[in-house]
C-alpha cells in the first residue's frame, strides 16, 4: 500500500514499555535499542556505532572487530544471521578485548535512519517518510521508486539530510521507523525530524523535546501504533567503558549528540569520536578522527594501536575520567612516582621532544595508547599532558607498569628536587 506523508498524520496509539523502570511510551528494546538489557549494565567493553566500511572481520570506525559465532546479531531488534550485515550498514555493537583482532563483538545490531515509503525522487535525493535522503552513485537507486518501501542506513548531516550508506528493501508489514530529533510535543501531536504525527489524544510520557529518539508505527485499518524511545549518543549507557561513534560535526564544532566541541572535530565533516564512559554512563574525555569512507579501513589520523587502547579502556570499570585525565583509580604506586627526584631541570609541562630526564623514574604506569603517560618523576621525554611531578599513569589507555631506569643519567643532587613535568613512556627495567 502506498502511503504519502499526509496519510501518516493519523491516529497514533503510544505503546506502554513492558520493562519496569521505563516510562510509559518507551519501547523495551534494551539499552538504546541495542538489545542489551538493563541487567547487563556494568559488563564493560567497548561500544561502537558507525558504518561498516570493509570486511575481513568487520571494519567499523577504523576498528577491525572479530565477529565470532557467539555474537548476537540483530536487524532493528530482530535476530538475524551474520550474513545479513552488508557494507554501508550503520551498526551498533559491543565488543570485548580478545580474538585475533584485539576486539571481539558480543552484540551487533543493524540500525536504520528511516524505513518507510518512498514519496518522491528529486534529482540525487529521495524523500522517504518525509525525510530527504542523499545517496552516492550506485547506492540503492534501483530500490528508490515512488511507492516502494525501503530502509535507509546512514547518518544525518547538520542540515537534516540523511547521507545514506546503504538502501535495503523493506516489508511494509513491519511498519515504519524513524530516527531523529523530537522537535515538538503537543496535547495530541508529535513532530519528529520535521514529520508531524498525531498522538490520538493519549496522555503518555515521551522523551523531552530536543532528544534524539527512535519512533516506529504500523499502518493498520486506518490507524498507526507508535512507540517512542530515546536514541542517545551513547546508546549503551554504563554497559561499556569506552565508546566510538561516527557522526557529523555542526557549524559550531559540536558533534551531533554532544553539547561540547571536541578537539579535532572540524565543522561540517564526518568524524569518529572516541570517548571514555564513566561508571554512570556519562561521556568523559573525547577526541575526533576523520571517518573512513566505504572500502577504507583506517581512520585518518589514528594511531596503529588505537583498537588495543580502546579495548583496555573498555575493560576499566572505575569511572575513568578520560584520555589524558589524572588516574585516581589505579594501583596506589601508580598514582605518583616513587623514585627519588634528581635536581635536574624542572619540567614545565611542555613537550620536550627528547630532553633527557635527570632522575630515575618512579612506579608510574605507561600509556601506549591514546597519548603517552609518564613513567616517573623527571624521567624520559615529556609525554602529552601527563601529570606534573611524574604522576605515573593517566586514565587514558593505561598500559603495563613502568618502573625501570630512566633514559637519562641520575641527577647529582639530593632527593626532593624540583617538581617534574609529564614523563615519557614507562622504563625498560624491572621494578
Amino acid at each position: 500500500m502506498t502511503v504519502g506523508r499526509r496519510s501518516l498524520i493519523l491516529s497514533l496509539v503510544l505503546l506502554i514499555g513492558a520493562c519496569a523502570g521505563l516510562a510509559p511510551g518507551f519501547a523495551d528494546r534494551g539499552i538504546g535499542g541495542t538489545g542489551i538489557s538493563v541487567g547487563d549494565r556494568g559488563i564493560g567493553g567497548t561500544g561502537i556505532v558507525g558504518t561498516v566500511t570493509a570486511f575481513g572481520s568487520v571494519w567499523v570506525n577504523g576498528l577491525r572487530v572479530d565477529l565470532p559465532a557467539t555474537a548476537a546479531v540483530r536487524v532493528e531488534g530482530i535476530p538475524a544471521e551474520p550474513s545479513a550485515i552488508r557494507i554501508g550498514h550503520l551498526v551498533a555493537m559491543t565488543a570485548a578485548s580478545g580474538g585475533p583482532t584485539g576486539l571481539e563483538a558480543r552484540t551487533l545490531e543493524v540500525r536504520y535512519a528511516v524505513a518507510g515509503p518512498v514519496e518522491r525522487l528529486d534529482g540525487a535525493t529521495a524523500v522517504v517518510l518525509g525525510q530527504r535522503v542523499e545517496t552516492a552513485p550506485g547506492v540503492g537507486r534501483t530500490l528508490l521508486r515512488p511507492g516502494s518501501w525501503v530502509a535507509v542506513s546512514g547518518l544525518r548531516r547538520p542540515d537534516g539530510v540523511i547521507a545514506a550508506g546503504r538502501v535495503d528493501g523493506w516489508d511494509e508489514t513491519k511498519g515504519w521507523l524513524l530516527r531523529g530529533r523530537l522537535d515538538a510535543v503537543g496535547p495530541s501531536t508529535l513532530t519528529i525530524a520535521g514529520l508531524p504525527l498525531s498522538r490520538g489524544g493519549l496522555d503518555a510520557a515521551v522523551p523531552p523535546v530536543g532528544s534524539a529518539v527512535r519512533a516506529s508505527g504500523r499502518v493498520a485499518a486506518g490507524s498507526l501504533a507508535l512507540s517512542v524511545a530515546p536514541d542517545p549518543f551513547n546508546p549503551f549507557g554504563a554497559a561499556v567503558g569506552a565508546l566510538s561513534v561516527e557522526t557529523f560535526v555542526d557549524a559550531a564544532g559540536r558533534p551531533a549528540g554532544l553539547d561540547a566541541a571536541v578537539p579535532g572535530a572540524t565543522p561540517g565533516r564526518r568524524v569518529v569520536i572516541d570517548s571514555v564512559v564513566g561508571s554512570g554512563g556519562g561521556i568523559g574525555g573525547s577526541r575526533a578522527f576523520g571517518a573512513p569512507s566505504i572500502g577504507r579501513t583506517a581512520a585518518p589520523g589514528a594511531e596503529a594501536d588505537r583498537a588495543a587502547g580502546l579495548a583496555r579502556e573498555g575493560s576499566r570499570r572505575d569511572g575513568a575520567q578520560g584520555f589524558g585525565a589524572p588516574d585516581a583509580s589505579g594501583p596506589a604506586d601508580a598514582a605518583r612516582g616513587e623514585g627519588p627526584r634528581g635536581e635536574g631541570q624542572r619540567g614545565d609541562g611542555q613537550r620536550s621532544d627528547g630532553v633527557r630526564g635527570e632522575g630515575p623514574p618512579g612506579a608510574g604506569r605507561s600509556l601506549d595508547g591514546m597519548g603517552r603517560g609518564g613513567d616517573g618523576p623527571d624521567s624520559g621525554r615529556n609525554g602529552m599532558g601527563g601529570p606534573s611531578g611524574g604522576g605515573g599513569g593517566r586514565a587514558g589507555m593505561g598500559g603495563p607498569p613502568g618502573g625501570g631506569p630512566g633514559r637519562g643519567p641520575p641527577g647529582g643532587g639530593p632527593p626532593g628536587g624540583g617538581r617534574g613535568g609529564p614523563g615519557g613512556r614507562g622504563g625498560d627495567g624491572s621494578r
